[in-house]
């Protein structure tokens, strides 16, 4: 039963909390009984937001339940994933997914493989964007460094989307050109 006080995990096992901006709740673990219903308790068990952008972009975390007087030691770290498997903002089959919100590109920095594509999507409010590679012929701002392929996406409304296939390696520098330099990102290209 959802937002019950959770004092019989058995019959009120709650997996998933859904909280909105400056909410919070907090979780204890009682020595002695089961956690997540996993007999034995201990171990990492991994957390992560359930928006699926925010969790393609890395909102999550993990939890080390150890016995009472064990060393605790740093969790593993993850690796990249392999050139050809980086999908950077979250993946499409191939295509990395990047928002435009108010003033930034999120994320800011994609990792794809030569041939993939980016898809830029204005989730942003009510503003006008573009994507423009940095010295795109005709841009307002020169922003440096320069990217080696011209790309412009033209005003992009609330909603509206911009594709653009990398076949080469590379990294390719890109702006807002009605925002300015201070709103860029980068495509490494491998």
């Amino acid at each position: 039963i959802q937002n019950s006080p959770l004092d019989t995990p058995v019959s009120q096992f709650e997996d998933t909390r859904v909280f909105g901006p400056a909410n919070s709740f907090v979780f204890t673990i009682q020595e002695g009984t089961s956690f997540m219903r996993a007999e034995p308790p201990f171990g990492e068990w991994h957390m992560h937001c359930h928006v699926l952008l925010h969790m393609m972009d890395g909102m999550m975390g993990s939890l080390l339940v150890v016995h009472d007087g064990d060393p605790v030691v740093a969790l593993p770290q993850g690796v990249p994933c392999p050139a050809d498997m980086s999908m950077g903002g979250g993946g499409m089959g191939g295509m990395a997914m990047v928002d435009i919100q108010d003033n930034q590109f999120v994320p800011a920095n994609v990792a794809i493989a030569h041939g993939a594509m980016v898809r830029w999507t204005n989730n942003g409010a009510n503003l006008l964007h573009t994507v423009t590679s940095n010295g795109h012929g005709g841009a307002a701002f020169n922003c440096m460094p320069h990217s080696t392929a011209d790309f412009h996406s033209g005003a992009l409304a609330h909603g509206a989307t911009f594709d653009h296939t990398f076949p080469n390696a590379g990294t390719y520098d890109y702006h807002c050109d009605i925002h300015g330099c201070p709103m860029a990102g980068t495509v490494t290209v491998t």
